[in-house]
C-alpha cells in the first residue's frame, strides 16, 4: 500500500469498474469511472483542488484569507476539505432545502460556516456581497473558473485513455458546473477525435439540445444557465435522460452491480446503456458517476436504490 503525505495527495486515479448485469453482453463494454473514491466522497475534490491550487499559485489566494463559495452540495464538502488541510476559513452560502442538510453537516464537520439562504441564485449574490470591497476573501466561483475544467482535461480524462487504450470508442458524463464534462472533451477532441463525446442531458433543462426550459429534476446535473465554462465545448451527441430512468438505473447498479451511487450516476448509467448498444463487445464506453449515494438518503423524492 502507497503512502500519502496528506489526504489531498490521494485525489484522483480513481478505478473504473465494468458494469456486467446492467449492459448486454453483446452490447459495447461499459465501465464507471467511480470518483466516490476521492475524498469528500465526489468528483468535486479535483476541482476544489485545483481552484484553491490556481488561485495559491496566482497570489490570489494566501494565508489568513477566506474562501466563500455558493454550493449546492459536493462542491461545498470539497472545498471544506481541502482547505482544512491548507488551513484557510471557508464560508459557504446554500439554498436551503431539504437535499442540502447531510451536505452541509458534513461541511460543517471539516470546519466550514454555512449561510442558508432562499434560492441558489441568492446564495450567488449573496456570497458576491460577502466579498465585495474586501481583500480578505476570495471567492472561487466554480463556474467561471478555468482551473475547474482544466484539471479533468489535466487528470481524468488523462486517467481514462490511460486505462482503456484504443479500444474506447465513447465517452458519457452530464453536467452541474460542468467542468468534468468540459475538460474530458477537451482533452478527447485534441488527442483522441475518433471517441464520440456524449452528454446526458437531464429532462427540462435542455440547455444544448434546445427547446423550452424548465428545471432538472435530476439532483447535482442540469442547472437553469449554461455555466461560463462550457462556452466552446464539444458535443458529439446529447441524449436526454428522464428522473425515472435515472432512477431505474440507480436501483439496478446498487442491486445487481454492489454500487450504490448518487442520482446523477443513475441518469448517466441510463445514457450510457443506450450508447453501448451500438458498439460491439471489444468497444469501451466510459461513464463517469460523480458520487456515491449516502448522503442522498433521506432526500425527499429520490427513492432509496
Amino acid at each position: 500500500m502507497a503512502l500519502f503525505n496528506n489526504i489531498l495527495d490521494v485525489i484522483g486515479n480513481t478505478p473504473m469498474v465494468r458494469l456486467n448485469r446492467v449492459i448486454p453482453r453483446e452490447h459495447g463494454t461499459v465501465y464507471a469511472k467511480l470518483e466516490l473514491f476521492n475524498p469528500s466522497g465526489s468528483v468535486k475534490a479535483r476541482a476544489a483542488l485545483a481552484m484553491i491550487t490556481a488561485a495559491e499559485q496566482k497570489g490570489l489566494l494566501k494565508p489568513g484569507m477566506v474562501i466563500v463559495e455558493a454550493t449546492s452540495g459536493n462542491l461545498g464538502l470539497a472545498i471544506s476539505m481541502v482547505a482544512s488541510v491548507r488551513g484557510y476559513r471557508v464560508v459557504l452560502f446554500v439554498e436551503e432545502n431539504d437535499r442540502i442538510d447531510s451536505f452541509m453537516k458534513t461541511a460543517q464537520s471539516f470546519g466550514a460556516e454555512v449561510v442558508f439562504t432562499a434560492s441558489f441564485e441568492m446564495a450567488v449574490h449573496l456570497a458576491a456581497q460577502f466579498a465585495k470591497d474586501d481583500p480578505n476573501v476570495f471567492v472561487l466561483s466554480q463556474f467561471t473558473n478555468p482551473a475547474n475544467p482544466q484539471t479533468h482535461e489535466e487528470t481524468t480524462a488523462l486517467e481514462i485513455v490511460r486505462d482503456t487504450g484504443p479500444r474506447l470508442k465513447a465517452f458519457v458524463a452530464s453536467f452541474g458546473s460542468g467542468g468534468t464534462f468540459t475538460g474530458i472533451s477537451a482533452y478527447l477532441k485534441a488527442h483522441c477525435p475518433q471517441v464520440e463525446v456524449v452528454l446526458a442531458e437531464p429532462e427540462g433543462a435542455p440547455l444544448f439540445s434546445g427547446g423550452p426550459m424548465g428545471c432538472s429534476k435530476i439532483h447535482g446535473v442540469g442547472p437553469t444557465f449554461k455555466p461560463a465554462i462550457m462556452e466552446g465545448v464539444q458535443i458529439d451527441t446529447i441524449i436526454p435522460v428522464t428522473v425515472d430512468s435515472a432512477n431505474a438505473f440507480r436501483a439496478r447498479l446498487a442491486r445487481e452491480e454492489g454500487l450504490f451511487v448518487g442520482p446523477s450516476s443513475g441518469a448517466i448509467a441510463a445514457v450510457a446503456a443506450s450508447v453501448a448498444a451500438k458498439y460491439g463487445p471489444d468497444d469501451i464506453v466510459v461513464a463517469v458517476f460523480p458520487d456515491d449515494g449516502n448522503r442522498y438518503i433521506n432526500f425527499a423524492g429520490i427513492p432509496p436504490a
